[in-house]
């Protein structure tokens, strides 16, 4: 039987062209492969799809992890294991032959500093998303030999604290960082982010109650910072945002929920013409 996968495609997306099954967007592929019960069925699938780039196992197997058949497919550029409880430093350095690894998604996962270890040795990552790992702490200092990575969000790693921070300082390719809900986080780990002063454009702080005025004293040098998340700091007040005024490339800062900041801290603002004030 011949199965006309052109004409169920042109059914599903009239929109877009006729080309072959091959064409389906990304968020179409985990439909597909949860068909594949087989480990083996989805390691020969991933031989043979050359244009396979992407996998998310959430979609496969949201509480368990085959390395054995990630790794069949070396030109994966797109990894996302959120979730993945059995998820361990052995199984992270599985991952080392997959040498187009690009972005990894670990949300959610039991991963901890050997861990972080392993991961430090995917030296091809630009975009890494550890968001939601409690057990993360010190390790993420050797973060800094990724000497691409672009984009780190460690958003509610709760354990991290100021002297984790270093490493970062240092990863002079990154120009993302989130560390929301980090609630250790004080104006030194601030301060030690000041090495990223001409890279760092999106910064994230949101809920790190320790943060005050002294922080964004030292943000102040960091003037590539174009988009600044303060929302829930509530020590920060007028004088703190004053300090501001020298990030001539900022355009966005989120206020939410600092109480301490009046209108005379948006007016200090004022010479920032292209600068949006964010406050719900």
């Amino acid at each position: 039987m011949e199965i006309d996968t052109d004409g169920m495609y042109a059914k599903l997306f009239p929109e877009r062209p006729v080309l072959n099954w091959l064409t389906l967007p990304s968020s179409v592929w985990p439909f597909v492969l949860v068909h594949l019960k087989n480990p083996k069925d989805l390691a020969n699938f991933c031989k043979a799809c050359r244009v396979f780039r992407k996998v998310a196992c959430t979609s496969l197997y949201p509480r368990d992890f085959d390395a054995d058949v990630i790794v069949q497919h070396p030109f994966l550029s797109t990894l996302n294991l959120s979730r993945c409880r059995h998820l361990n430093a052995s199984g992270i350095a599985q991952l080392r032959p997959l040498k187009s690894l690009r972005h990894l998604v670990l949300t959610g996962c039991r991963v901890n500093d050997d861990g972080i270890r392993e991961i430090s040795r995917l030296t091809g990552v630009r975009t890494l998303n550890l968001s939601d790992c409690s057990q993360v702490g010190s390790g993420v200092s050797t973060l800094s030999l990724l000497t691409d990575l672009r984009t780190l969000s460690l958003s509610r790693c709760t354990k991290l604290s100021d002297s984790c921070l270093g490493g970062i300082g240092h990863i002079s390719s990154l120009t993302a960082l989130d560390i929301s809900f980090c609630w250790e986080i004080t104006d030194s780990g601030v301060a030690a982010l000041c090495p990223l002063r001409g890279t760092l454009k999106d910064l994230s702080l949101s809920w790190c109650p320790k943060i005050t005025d002294a922080g964004l004293k030292h943000l102040s040098s960091v003037t590539a910072i174009t988009n600044l998340d303060v929302s829930w700091c509530t020590q920060i007040t007028d004088a703190g945002v004053r300090h501001l005024r020298a990030l001539l490339n900022m355009r966005t800062l989120n206020l939410t929920a600092c109480r301490q900041v009046t209108t005379a801290g948006h007016v200090d603002l004022s010479a920032l013409t292209k600068l949006k004030i964010v406050v719900q």
